[in-house]
């Protein structure tokens, strides 16, 4: 048994046993069988290589994700022969000095011939790790997690569910110390009392669907849970957020996307229209 993906544009990769093999006792030491074959259909259908590290499998416990390098995510960008790379990434810092956000530029063909700029910004609080690289090289860390939010928003189809591992940095940190200690944690201990979280995947794709123009809807949506759950510290972001109540917000999100793409008035603009998630609480 073979498996066939790329390691650029042009040429196929031959994923043999012996490729198979080496890939299972290098980088899958920890894995199932079935988690392993997994793992390999998503490199196959992502055609990302797990040898060139455009691909990781992580296991911790009994979480499983499938993270990629920000090279592979501009490699499949680039294969869509509709990217190119955007000019340098702008910061803000406070008056001290110290880092605020970044965001990064990527330019996208559009249908009718015309390139157009996306930008995302990435805020340092919700992403520094607090270690390693993160430390040494905060500015370069942060554009990479601002740059993986402007491909995705760019190629949603093609990068679904695909998050880098320079964005999970932080949600790995949390998920292996459960004290509470940042603003990418769950935001109070009475938050997590009463409910199952969801995954910090979730959180990830929410905060992704949230970027740009929504920024002002994210912040009256966090206003309107603080209030609702009636929490001691504000929401600053989803990580944390009750399982129960996703489905709800996520029915907001696809509203508020429909009704944008009719080119009609979004829906659910202020708080006060949070009818759909308000009757769950």
């Amino acid at each position: 048994m073979s498996l066939a993906t790329q390691s650029n544009s042009h040429d196929i990769v031959e994923f043999d046993e012996k490729k198979m093999t080496l890939i299972r006792n290098t980088f899958c030491q920890n894995s199932t069988q079935q988690e392993f074959e997994v793992f390999m259909e998503i490199c196959k259908s992502t055609q990302l290589n797990p040898l060139f590290k455009q691909i990781y499998f992580i296991k911790r416990g009994d979480k499983i994700s499938h993270q990629t390098s920000i090279d592979g995510l501009r490699l499949i960008a680039d294969r869509t022969k509709r990217y190119v790379p955007g000019r340098e990434s702008t910061y803000t810092f406070d008056k001290n000095g110290n880092l605020l956000s970044a965001t990064s530029y990527i330019k996208k063909l559009a249908h009718d011939g015309t390139w157009h700029e996306v930008a995302s910004t990435a805020i340092f609080a919700e992403y520094n790790a607090n270690q390693g690289l993160w430390k040494k090289m905060p500015c370069a860390m942060l554009a990479k997690c601002a740059e993986a939010l402007a491909l995705r928003r760019a190629f949603p189809a093609d990068m679904l569910g695909l998050y880098t591992k320079d964005e999970m940095d932080q949600a790995d940190t949390v998920h292996e110390e459960p004290t509470i200690r940042n603003s990418q944690t769950v935001q109070s201990q009475s938050y997590l009392a009463d409910a199952e979280v969801i995954t910090s995947e979730e959180a990830h794709d929410i905060e992704n669907q949230l970027a740009g123009e929504d920024k002002q809807y994210r912040e009256d949506l966090l206003k309107f849970y603080t209030n609702s759950r009636k929490l001691e510290q504000p929401m600053t972001n989803f990580f944390g957020f009750p399982k129960r109540l996703l489905s709800g917000l996520y029915n907001s999100l696809n509203k508020r996307r429909e009704a944008r793409q009719k080119k009609a008035e979004p829906v659910m603009e202020t708080v006060e229209n949070y009818e759909s998630i308000q009757d769950q609480f």
